[in-house]
């Protein structure tokens, strides 16, 4: 007896004179045929490999949609992240031997880089913007005209404050896009949203990194505004998990090396009796 989730869900069956309705119970009758070890040829060989990678998709896909529990994913996200870690190790190791150009090296890297965009997707939901990067940087590497890893890549890019390498992903994403991209419209509505959101993200460093500079400049005035604006600098650079300093019971992002230099040549200046005024 199988639960409708491990069988066909919410959209059920129809096919083949088979009807379905959604959310359905489904009873199977197995029979076992053969058993396989390890150390049977068949095994070994790299169709059977691609298949057993296959089925690691479907599951893992599976975790992803519907086993996510709460705020952290629990069981649904570890299941994802491991299922999903497996194939792309297993999909590298294979490349080693594969030769070039071959169909089965073309199947291989799909269901590689597939396997690490959704890692990535998985590290997004849970704003681990971070690693998503890091792991959309990997699937690139194996295939630089992915429109999905290009798109993921400036996301999280995005996300940490380095607006260039968002910038750079989304004009290679342009590209791919221009040179034969069967859903162009829907790829570039993505690539513009992105651009909007970059630009947006810029402002807001900059307006930010100057009112931080001017509390740093102003001799240690108390300005509610200015250090709200600080605090609030300094918490969403945290949280983009960049180098940390800990301070007061708190780790915060390291400022701009400006910023710290115009800190000691204020205090500096102060030393001697120079007052500092605003920019």
């Amino acid at each position: 007896k199988c639960h409708s989730k491990y069988a066909y869900g919410e959209t059920g069956k129809n096919e083949n004179g088979v009807i379905l309705p959604p959310n359905t119970t489904v009873i199977y009758k197995l029979q076992i045929k053969s058993i396989l070890s390890q150390s049977d040829a068949k095994v070994k060989t790299i169709p059977f490999q691609i298949k057993m990678l296959q089925q690691l998709k479907m599951i893992g896909n599976h975790y992803y949609k519907n086993d996510w529990v709460g705020p952290d994913g629990g069981h649904g996200k570890k299941k994802a992240l491991k299922i999903y870690s497996e194939i792309s190790k297993d999909g590298i190791t294979l490349l080693q031997d594969l030769e070039h150009g071959s169909t089965e090296r073309r199947e291989i890297i799909n269901l590689t880089v597939d396997s690490l965009n959704n890692t990535v997707a998985v590290h997004l939901r849970e704003k681990e913007y971070r690693k998503a990067k890091d792991v959309a940087a990997q699937a690139i590497q194996l295939d630089p005209y992915n429109l999905k890893s290009l798109l993921r890549a400036a996301k999280s890019a995005l996300m940490v404050g380095e607006f260039e390498e968002c910038k750079m992903a989304l004009a290679a994403a342009e590209e791919v896009a221009d040179e034969g991209d069967p859903d162009e419209t829907y790829t570039m509505k993505h690539v513009q949203r992105l651009k909007r959101e970059l630009v947006q993200k810029k402002r807001e460093h900059k307006k930010l990194e100057k009112e931080i500079y001017a509390q740093m400049l102003s001799g240690g005035k108390k300005d509610s505004s200015t250090k709200k604006a600080k605090d609030v600098f300094l918490e969403k650079a945290n949280q983009n998990n960049n180098s940390t300093i800990k301070s007061g019971g708190k780790h915060y992002v390291l400022v701009p090396i400006v910023a710290i230099f115009l800190y000691f040549l204020q205090q500096q200046l102060t030393k001697k009796g120079t007052e500092v005024g605003n920019p």
